[in-house]
């Protein structure tokens, strides 16, 4: 399932805390550059893929209390990609708030150099290092905002 570019522009002005997209295997650049306004956690776990110009886009949302009083997280959820490019992770690696990474299992050394560098003062990446290639998962256990997860098995899944 995709977002149309226009319903993404409209969801970008929703003042819902979050907006749980999970059902989406496609988005545009057009309408990661719409969400990239929303000001709310993102929940696009269902995405496979993404190009360099939307990870630019998602890159560029801000985290934390922003021009509000009232803190209001601003979390990206992208564990349905298994890889990133080096160029997306360099732009993911921007984003200030909680990224949540926890699906891939292929990452070059430069990616993970990137991602090592995050350093939002909100949140931090979640990635499972346990799946990654050994060099890649070395350098971002240097990370200071780099979290281990593990993935839930299949039995604490179906719950």
């Amino acid at each position: 399932m995709s977002l149309s570019d226009s319903a993404a522009e409209i969801l970008s002005h929703s003042g819902a805390l979050g907006l749980e997209l999970n059902g989406l295997n496609e988005l545009s650049d057009a309408a990661a550059e719409s969400l990239s306004k929303y000001d709310g956690n993102l929940d696009l776990r269902g995405l496979t893929s993404l190009s360099d110009a939307a990870a630019e886009s998602l890159g560029k949302r801000e985290g934390g209390a922003g021009e509000e009083i009232q803190f209001r997280p601003r979390g990206l959820v992208l564990s349905g990609l298994t890889s990133l490019s080096d160029a997306a992770a360099e732009s993911l690696s921007k984003f200030e708030g909680g990224l949540h990474l926890t699906g891939l299992t292929s990452l070059s050394d430069a990616a993970a150099e990137a991602l090592a560098q995050y350093s939002s003062p909100y949140d931090g990446v979640y990635i499972d290092l346990d799946v990654l290639p050994e060099s890649a998962a070395k350098i971002l256990r240097g990370g200071d905002y780099v979290e281990q997860t593990s993935r839930p098995s299949l039995a604490e899944e179906d719950g």
